[in-house]
């Protein structure tokens, strides 16, 4: 009992660390992609009337960057070290994407996301309140992915 709260107490260290979201979120994450940058202002505008102020985050090695409107309307990108990729089983109406290593889309009437794996790196977009259809996202989720790679 004592070694589960011992592993309890450093996840909770773990997952309590964070950075400021530029990317280097103070636990080696310094190699992955700033998510404020892998979307662009013309794709926001797609989404928002007006593009809302990026809130960037981390939650321990996962660097996010979150676009949020007065109806809590929202795109989030994370991206992180890969660990392991798990695609849920069963996954209705999800999609393999066509992009990186492995990924789906999961499409639903409230938040539909995109998560893959390229070069090692593991990306989540999800947009929120925006009716994204499967086909919608995966382009989303490709636009990233063409960005975090770019200079490359």
């Amino acid at each position: 009992m004592r070694r589960f709260g011992v592993v309890v107490v450093l996840a909770l260290v773990v997952v309590s660390c964070g950075g400021d979201g530029t990317g280097d979120s103070g636990n080696g994450s310094g190699d992955l992609p700033n998510p404020c940058l892998l979307v662009d202002e013309d794709t926001l505008l797609e989404y928002f009337a007006e593009v809302p102020t990026p809130e960037a985050g981390a939650n321990g090695p996962v660097v996010n960057c979150t676009w949020r409107d007065a109806n809590a309307n929202s795109v989030l990108v994370q991206v992180g070290p890969v660990n392991v990729f798990l695609k849920p089983d069963p996954c209705t109406g999800c999609v393999d994407l066509s992009y990186g290593e492995e990924g789906y889309a999961a499409p639903s009437p409230l938040q539909t996301s995109a998560k893959f794996v390229a070069d090692g790196v593991f990306y989540s977009v999800t947009t929120t309140g925006m009716g994204d259809d499967a086909a919608s996202i995966s382009v989303l989720g490709e636009e990233v992915l063409n960005a975090a790679t770019a200079g490359s």
